[in-house]
């Protein structure tokens, strides 16, 4: 009973609030600027049209309008969440992203990672942060969730349309071997260059009998296409990777069962 009497205190402190908001076509691309319970929220993505399934880079800044200080809380992230966020929703106006389309095995984890507690903004002060997301709607906005005094709001900004072609064809090899590492090897088109970006989730046996967990929940730039697991035999390994502006891959491996 007790737990659920501080579930809905904590639901009732919870306010969700979206505002009018300015749309611009800038030379960085085209933004959405919202204003909310005392901060505003503006969200930069280079331009409007990508392949499905692409991953993205944008730019979310959060400024203080009000005059008192605020708080981004779990900044820049807890556990598994970014704040401020990006979100992608579907057409019938869901968020369907986060979380990414990587199967994640969810490891016991603290609830806030050491000097993420949250990130205090005095007055006129700002933040601004380069995030990933994973373009498998056609709609994209911003949220932040701060704090004033002892409530918690969430302010999201308005929904920027996207046009999505087709999917590109991106390929993934995976290869596990008796007593050789486990690899998979991601490939995109001629165009682009450099390492991917990815996310990973694997687990090991590890010399008890138990399970150890090797996880990239966050993007992350690759060192190179060639990925090598922490372990000879994984139990499982999911991975998705790709290049800004074009369509990522899902790759993913489990043990067959004997």
């Amino acid at each position: 009973m007790k737990k659920r009497v501080v579930l809905a205190a904590l639901l009732a402190a919870l306010l969700l609030i979206v505002t009018p908001s300015a749309r611009a076509q800038t030379n960085s691309g085209l933004s959405v600027t919202t204003t909310g319970h005392g901060v505003q929220l503006r969200l930069v993505i280079p331009h409007q049209q990508y392949p499905f399934n692409s991953l993205v880079r944008v730019q979310v800044a959060v400024r203080n309008t009000s005059h008192a200080p605020v708080t981004i809380t779990g900044y820049p992230r807890n556990c598994v969440a970014e704040n401020p966020s990006v979100e992608v929703l579907g057409d019938a106006g869901a968020v369907i992203y986060p979380p990414s389309p990587l199967h994640y095995i969810p490891p016991p984890c603290p609830a806030l990672l050491p000097g993420h507690e949250g990130r205090v903004l005095q007055p006129g002060g700002s933040v601004q942060v380069p995030l990933y997301a994973f373009l498998h709607g056609n709609q994209i906005r911003a949220s932040v969730t701060i704090q004033r005094g002892q409530k918690t709001y969430t302010v999201k900004g308005a929904d920027i349309p996207l046009r999505l072609g087709p999917a590109e064809s991106p390929q993934a090899r995976v290869a596990v071997q008796s007593g050789l590492p486990a690899t998979i090897d991601v490939q995109a088109d001629a165009t682009v260059t450099g390492p991917p970006i990815y996310q990973m989730s694997l687990a090991c046996s590890d010399a008890n009998g138990g399970e150890v967990f090797h996880q990239v929940l966050f993007w992350t730039r690759a060192t190179s296409s060639h990925f090598v697991a922490n372990c000879d035999s994984p139990l499982e390994w999911h991975l998705i990777a790709g290049w800004p502006g074009h369509t990522a891959i899902v790759a993913d491996y489990v043990m067959p069962k004997e």
